[in-house]
């Protein structure tokens, strides 16, 4: 189950937040879509110009890894979602904290 609308309890098990009616509940969902599209924005925007870099973003339970096809892609001002020099890749139920970079593997500690 995505959590994105809901609360998770210290045993990791999530309790769906309930709406009015759909309107609240389409009006949530756009919000927590729209945080996580600026945190991915926010993350891109410390971008080197000049290296190949690989960006991961926590997106609700999982992580996009963003990585650059041009050394200048994640500087662009293109988001990241329409940057089309950017692969984006999905870990489905990955957290990103968990992810480490070392002699150029990544790899899910």
């Amino acid at each position: 189950m995505n959590e994105a609308l809901g609360e998770t309890d210290e045993e990791g098990e999530v309790t769906p937040a309930t709406f009015a009616n759909a309107e609240a509940a389409e009006t949530a969902l756009t919000e927590k879509v729209t945080e996580a599209e600026e945190a991915r924005d926010d993350e891109l925007a410390n971008a080197d110009a000049s290296a190949f870099e690989i960006f991961a973003v926590q997106e609700g339970a999982d992580t996009v890894l963003y990585v650059e096809k041009e050394v200048f892609a994640g500087s662009s001002s293109v988001a990241a979602a329409d940057n089309s020099d950017l692969v984006q890749v999905k870990l489905v139920g990955v957290n990103a904290e968990d992810l480490q970079f070392d002699g150029g593997f990544l790899t899910l500690a």
